[in-house]
């Protein structure tokens, strides 16, 4: 098959609207509660006609209340990323912040604060920008500190080599781009990174419309990595995601090599690089 035929067999990527939206949680409800929730099952609990939600499903129009919503979340027993993407979705998305300047007092503040990071750390911006790292992180990941580097392009694409658990950080990563192309569905290098990145390689546009999961990122996660300093050891790491008051668009995560049976994970003990 040439690549040609591939882009030609690929399916359109998904377009995260509202009505999409509730017929993609729609069903991951009924997963959940291992019954069919019908449409008339989501208009009854909401107080609306089986027609207006239908149609609202549909992309026909309609916005629901704050109260709607709740409602909704209470049937399909969504999480709280799940129901912030919902209310983000409900009322068009957030209003994209604008980009930081990086000669700000808090910037070098926190600059100052990776920089003494024994670990690995690096300052994201709200559609996952690399705006700052240490020098820890940029003897491990060199990409981090090139212009215009982004962690979901990075993670999707030659994360590939690094990651020894791609395929399940690639839902993962896929999770919270989601959520970004909800909260901000007009921004360009977001929909560029949906494009580019994810439409270019068939398996991740099947886990882009098979899934509606979404998170925001903000929970501990992990991950199992191969440094570049060492291609022949790994090391697992755990993500601590931190938000300054002063500037809440941005987060420093630091990069905390644990122990594989920390928590009870069990296993054998990774070698740290």
């Amino acid at each position: 098959m040439t690549p040609r035929d591939v882009e030609q067999a690929m399916p359109p990527l998904y377009q995260w609207t509202l009505g999409n939206l509730l017929r993609a949680l729609r069903t991951e409800a009924s997963r959940r509660r291992s019954r069919v929730i019908t449409q008339t099952e989501v208009a009854e609990a909401i107080g609306r006609s089986g027609r207006w939600y239908q149609d609202l499903e549909a992309g026909r129009g309609g916005r629901l209340t704050r109260e709607q919503c709740l409602g909704i979340a209470g049937l399909f027993l969504l999480s709280h990323d799940e129901v912030r993407a919902l209310m983000l979705c409900n009322m068009g998305g957030a209003v994209r912040p604008e980009g930081p300047d990086l000669d700000t007092p808090t910037l070098r503040s926190l600059q100052r604060v990776l920089d003494q990071q024994p670990h690995p750390a690096w300052l994201l911006g709200p559609t996952w920008d690399v705006l700052a790292s240490n020098a820890v992180l940029a003897r491990w990941l060199p990409w981090a500190t090139e212009r215009g580097a982004n962690l979901m392009r990075w993670g999707l694409s030659a994360g590939q080599e690094a990651l020894l658990d791609w395929e399940d950080q690639a839902r993962t990563y896929l999770a919270m781009l989601r959520f970004t192309s909800i909260q901000y569905p007009r921004d360009l290098g977001v929909r560029a990174i949906i494009d580019d990145v994810v439409g270019a390689d068939p398996y991740l546009v099947g886990l882009w419309n098979g899934s509606a999961d979404v998170t925001e990122g903000g929970g501990p996660l992990r991950y199992r990595v191969r440094p570049g300093i060492n291609d022949d050891e790994s090391v697992l790491l755990e993500c601590t995601t931190l938000f300054s008051a002063a500037s809440p668009n941005c987060r420093l995560v630091i990069l905390v090599p644990i122990e594989e049976d920390e928590d009870g994970l069990g296993g054998t003990s990774l070698q740290a690089a």
